[in-house]
């Protein structure tokens, strides 16, 4: 298909400069600053993407947006899934993971790689499991990402998207967060990519986590 214009745009829940805009790229300084917020911040929806993913063994995963390695981790820790892999547009953040992810690296179960969701380099039917925690707003094409997932994705294999829900009252210091007008459109692209069903989960409740699971 040929998504329009508003299809392929990125959706805006934040402002994309100063140290907003680090969380799409993080470099120099405050990218070393936002990669350690990231694996606070992060820590939740982490462990609500992993159990949702009920990893089996001898399964392959796909992280798009890896950040300071974190949810790698806990997949390391908690599943047995034969390969592990990521792609992220910051070096600074490959860095950062690889040094977290070390060991996982040596014994060949994790790879991780510079590249982002619209070009993903690895080749078709390669995963069963791809998921996304808190950065699909940072997508730069969203439709041309989706067909990329669809396109390493195995017959039958599954997307999570984690994002973050805005709060009906915004408190002071929250995070920014997806309207339920933005989660629709998110939904209405991924049915638009070829995605054949999308279900919602909520999690941790007071945190504001929705992980959008689509099936291909």
């Amino acid at each position: 298909m040929t998504a329009t214009s508003s299809e392929s745009h990125p959706i805006s829940v934040c402002k994309s400069h100063g140290l907003a805009g680090q969380f799409g790229h993080p470099t120099g300084f405050l990218g070393l600053l936002v990669g350690r917020l990231m694996a606070t911040k992060n820590r939740f929806m982490n462990q609500a993407v992993v159990e949702l993913l009920d990893v089996q063994p001898n399964e392959s995963i796909l992280e798009i947006g890896f950040g300071p390695g974190t949810a790698i981790q806990e997949l390391i820790r908690t599943t047995k899934a034969t390969r592990i892999a990521g792609v992220d547009p910051s070096t600074l953040m490959l860095s950062q993971a690889s040094r977290r992810n070390r060991r996982g690296i040596q014994t060949g179960q994790v790879d991780l790689k510079l590249g982002s969701a619209s070009q993903i380099p690895f080749d078709e039917e390669t995963f069963d499991k791809v998921f996304a925690v808190n950065s699909f707003h940072h997508w730069s094409d969203p439709i041309r990402g989706l067909n990329e997932v669809l396109r390493v994705l195995k017959n039958k294999g599954q997307l999570i998207l984690a994002l973050r829900a805005a709060l009906p009252q915004k408190r002071m210091f929250s995070a920014p967060g997806f309207t339920e007008q933005q989660m629709e459109q998110v939904e209405q692209r991924l049915q638009a990519a070829g995605f054949s069903e999308t279900r919602r989960v909520e999690r941790e409740a007071g945190r504001n986590i929705v992980c959008l699971i689509s099936q291909k």
